[in-house]
C-alpha cells in the first residue's frame, strides 16, 4: 500500500465553507498595509487592506491574517488619569443624641 503526502499548500479543502479571505496574495498585501504604518487600528488596516486589494474584510479577520503572519495587536496606552477622588462620609449619628428603644424579649 502505497501513502502519498502532500505539501500543506496543496491540500484540498473538504466540504464546502466559504474560502479563506487571505490568500498568499492577500497575506502580502495585509504585510505591506501594516509595514506601511504599524500604528492602525483594526478597523483602519481593513479599510486599508480593502482599499488595496478591492477585498471587503472584517476587523476579525484582519486579526486572523495578523496572527498568521506572526503579528500581534498591542493596545494603544492611554495617558494616565487623574487619581479616583476619595468620597468623604458623612459623620455617623452619636448613640448618646439619640435614645435607644428598649429592646423587648420574645418569649
Amino acid at each position: 500500500m502505497v501513502v502519498a503526502v502532500a505539501a500543506a499548500s496543496e491540500v484540498r479543502r473538504r466540504g464546502g465553507g466559504r474560502k479563506p479571505a487571505f490568500d498568499a496574495n492577500g497575506l502580502v498585501a495585509l504585510r505591506s498595509c501594516i509595514e506601511a504604518n504599524g500604528k492602525m487600528t483594526l478597523d483602519e488596516l481593513a479599510a486599508a487592506f480593502t482599499a488595496r486589494t478591492g477585498k471587503v474584510v472584517s476587523k476579525a479577520t484582519v486579526a486572523k491574517g495578523m496572527k498568521a503572519l506572526g503579528y500581534r495587536k498591542v493596545k494603544v496606552e492611554k495617558a494616565p488619569s487623574a487619581p479616583a477622588r476619595r468620597r468623604r462620609r458623612g459623620i455617623p449619628p452619636s448613640t448618646a443624641a439619640s435614645p435607644r428603644r428598649p429592646r423587648t424579649r420574645r418569649r
